[in-house]
């Protein structure tokens, strides 16, 4: 086996693994009261309302984020 195509399969075996890996992160789209009400992992979309303030401190609590 030649230089080649050892890279190549271990080009092919990587690429694997990285599709495996992203794979797994795949989630439904749902809206906000479908994602309180299921508790399943969802990915949320909207448009942020830019007019409106955004609450973050994480001196208080680190992982609470409110927005509009």
């Amino acid at each position: 086996m030649n230089k080649t195509t050892l890279l190549a399969l271990i080009m092919i075996v990587a690429a694997g693994v990285i599709f495996m890996n992203a794979s797994k992160d795949v989630s439904t789209y749902s809206n906000f009261r479908e994602a309180d009400s299921t508790g399943d992992r969802v990915k949320v979309v909207g448009v942020l309302s830019k007019g409106k303030p955004m609450e973050y401190l994480p001196e208080k609590i680190r992982t609470f984020l409110n927005f509009t």
